[in-house]
């Protein structure tokens, strides 16, 4: 029987969430059909993902979009904010290529224009990762909110125009483009059908190792794990408020760590957010921003508890990568992070969304996990295999692709 061709494409293959997704998924597929990855940005070694144009079109235009999609959102730096309005002249590619469908992963940083999406020839199939899609030029509504309340009368009315004007290009594509949605989360699938978008829920994967690599530099985190208990904090940007940023640094100026005998590795940019010298003396460990995946996954695997505070999101790659190691997740009883984590079994989930019902979390589980300890790992990685496993996704994405083609 002939393989389905995919093409893959993505903004880039590493850095964010969903191009760390996407190329993890694609990794897996790629033993089962024949698929083709590009991408805008190149980052890793990896020969078989292919960088989109030549030198000019790569390089040159690239810049000239990005530089002119930074003007018209007023360069904006502490929200992710998208219009998908510059033509690239990826669609043109996208018709000429013998591909039988065409997979979107994260296309914003004007990968491709809107316009152009909707002049394709090939299936579509779309991963939602964020809520962009069904938006105007924000990723999450919770970021909309944030920023408007953050600026001034002028400012508000520009970006309200420019939102309305995005959102209603993006309602007109879907009212006569059939674009097949899928999303990693239950909880963002039902967003989009409430919106009446079609959206079906395939959760992320990652490509299962039984070993993990150790990393003698690290020795010295054991030794404080002996000491008291090691969490970890990890997040692209110290600083996101989404994230929970704020309310992990209001529990590092107020000494929590310290008092309880616990000891927390930061992981992502701090961008001036901590003053380095002085959390040194409260139980924290810096380690900047991680891009090596055995090494975070070792960091993972040897804390106690993994620590995510974040307001919304989707389906976190954090969470996933932690419970496959089996370490187990403090998280509110929220969107994605509901759907990932057993209360009292493979984390807990904080009822109220407020650092007092985080930092009971913590402690509470923290005392679940000294009678259950073996059990609680093995709960982790029982979970993780039964509901993310790369043969079980790998095997609803072919399923999906075997659909849409039949419906084509």
């Amino acid at each position: 029987m002939k393989k389905i061709k995919v093409l893959s494409i993505c903004y880039c293959d590493s850095g964010g969430g969903a191009a760390i997704a996407s190329n993890r998924l694609n990794r897996i597929l790629k033993k089962k059909i024949s698929l083709k990855q590009i991408v805008i940005e190149k980052r890793l070694k990896d020969k078989n993902i292919k960088i989109y144009g030549n030198f000019f079109e790569n390089k040159v235009l690239r810049r000239v979009r990005s530089k002119t999609a930074s003007l018209l959102t007023l360069y904006e730096k502490n929200f992710t904010i998208s219009l998908n309005i510059l033509r690239s002249g990826l669609g043109e590619l996208i018709n000429k290529s013998d591909c039988d469908i065409v997979h979107f992963h994260s296309i914003n940083s004007e990968t491709i224009s809107l316009d152009e999406i909707d002049n394709i020839k090939k299936p579509i199939v779309l991963t939602a990762h964020d809520m962009w899609f069904g938006l105007g030029i924000f990723h999450y509504d919770i970021d909309k909110a944030l920023f408007f309340r953050k600026i001034g009368f002028i400012k508000k009315k520009y970006f309200n125009f420019i939102d309305h004007y995005i959102k209603a290009k993006k309602n007109r594509l879907m009212s006569k483009k059939k674009i097949i949605i899928t999303s990693p989360s239950k909880w963002l699938s039902r967003w989009f059908q409430k919106k009446k978008i079609l959206a079906i829920n395939i959760p992320n994967t990652i490509d299962i190792k039984d070993k993990i690599k150790k990393f003698n530099k690290y020795k010295y985190l054991l030794t404080l794990k002996d000491k008291g208990k090691l969490l970890i904090y990890i997040s692209n940007i110290l600083n996101e408020e989404r994230k929970g940023g704020n309310l992990i640094k209001q529990l590092i100026d107020e000494n929590y760590f310290q008092k309880n005998n616990y000891y927390l590795i930061l992981i992502g940019e701090n961008n001036n957010f901590y003053n380095l010298e002085d959390i040194r003396n409260k139980n924290i460990i810096y380690l900047n921003y991680i891009k090596d995946f055995d090494e975070l996954r070792y960091l993972l695997k040897i804390s106690n508890l993994c620590l995510f505070p974040s307001a919304i999101d989707n389906l976190p790659n954090t969470i996933m990568e932690s419970l496959e190691v089996g370490t187990p997740v403090v998280a509110f009883n929220k969107y994605g992070m509901k759907e990932m984590i057993v209360h009292n079994k493979t984390g807990y989930l904080c009822s109220k969304f407020s650092k007092q019902s985080f930092q009971e979390g913590i402690d509470k589980f923290l005392n679940i996990q000294k009678l259950n300890k073996k059990k609680i790992y093995t709960n982790c990685r029982s979970f993780f295999k039964k509901n993310y496993g790369p043969d079980i996704i790998s095997k609803k994405y072919i399923y999906l692709y075997k659909k849409v083609l039949k419906e084509n």
